[in-house]
């Protein structure tokens, strides 16, 4: 047995429906993944979101790979949480990954963690890529890929000074850019042009 050094990890989050569109069974590949190594041997997971009645058996069996590998005691499930309960989640994380198996057209989610300072890590496809360009906010990775997702979500963790850096950029870029004031704005200027 190796000594392992005690270092305190926020948790790393998600926060969408859970079922498989919305990738959360890669996100718990990648935490049995990240758990598996001595750096990591204490971080946590939080899941966020809603669960039908569809989703109970896929959630059941991510939360029974969780109890094989040995990690599901570092495993957290939030179903159906209120505004209050979200906001104070999301400001428990060190960052947000919802690797969605599509192309998402927008990820409000991701709007909602940045709001908080939480950083994301998500697939390089649908509307990711531009919300990074538009934020600053997170990193990107090759779609349906638990390795990599891993491997960025521990190099976030491992970094904590730039994961916060990521959340101000994120945040400071949602304040500006993605209030209903600021849309209320863009509407009525798309409006009034010809």
């Amino acid at each position: 047995n190796r000594p392992r050094r005690l270092r305190r990890f926020r948790p790393s989050g998600y926060l969408a429906r859970m079922c498989p569109v919305k990738g959360l069974h890669l996100l718990v590949d990648a935490f049995v993944r990240l758990k598996s190594s001595d750096r990591f041997w204490n971080a946590k997971l939080r899941v966020i979101g809603a669960v039908t009645r569809a989703d109970e058996p896929y959630v059941a069996q991510q939360r029974q790979k969780l109890q094989a590998a040995g990690v599901a005691c570092d495993a957290e499930f939030f179903v159906n949480v209120d505004l209050q309960q979200k906001q104070d989640l999301l400001k428990s994380l060190s960052v947000l990954s919802v690797p969605a198996t599509y192309g998402e057209a927008f990820g409000l989610y991701l709007i909602e963690a940045l709001a908080c300072g939480v950083p994301f890590v998500q697939p390089r496809h649908g509307a990711f890529g531009e919300l990074l360009e538009q934020t600053g906010g997170g990193m990107l990775i090759d779609p349906d890929d638990p390795l990599a997702l891993a491997d960025t979500l521990g190099s976030l963790l491992n970094d904590a000074e730039r994961a916060a850096a990521l959340g101000r950029s994120g945040r400071a870029a949602v304040v500006a850019k993605f209030t209903a004031r600021r849309m209320a704005e863009n509407f009525l200027r798309v409006c009034g042009s010809d």
